[in-house]
């Protein structure tokens, strides 16, 4: 069996590192990345943005990869900002949305319209039909 020891993989055509490997086992691909916090972002396929943000009152970005800002919109409704633009539109947005009470309810996150620049998010609850301001706002974006 043969065994091949490396840090960082390069393509050939690239000054950028194609894969990172830390000493702990995890991969990074592209060049190396770090969320808002600083902390390397670790996995295999990355998401390309992701946020984690309080949406009551004054809207905050808990931590956040490739987010720039957050736009409050009115009662539930948010436009995440991208830092870096996607390539096109036909990346996947999924979220989740939810308060500090223990009823679920019908809760869900809508992430319409995307464009390469930003996405909606748009919290609310189907059995009542009404928006409201979330106190947890996941959004991730998958390319």
């Amino acid at each position: 069996m043969s065994e091949l020891k490396v840090t960082t993989l390069k393509h050939a055509d690239s000054a950028v590192d194609s894969i990172v490997m830390a000493s702990d086992g995890t991969l990074a691909f592209g060049a190396a990345v770090a969320d808002s916090a600083g902390v390397a972002v670790k996995g295999g396929v990355p998401a390309q943005a992701w946020v984690n943000f309080n949406g009551q009152g004054t809207v905050a970005i808990r931590r956040a990869f490739n987010v720039a800002s957050i736009t409050d919109n009115g009662t539930g409704n948010y436009t995440v900002n991208f830092t870096t633009a996607m390539v096109d539109v036909n990346y996947a947005a999924v979220g989740c949305a939810g308060g500090t009470n223990n009823n679920i309810g019908d809760r869900q996150l809508s992430t319409y319209p995307l464009t390469t620049t930003t996405c909606k998010a748009i919290s609310g609850q189907t059995a009542v039909g009404t928006v409201y301001d979330a106190t947890q706002m996941h959004v991730s974006i998958f390319s």
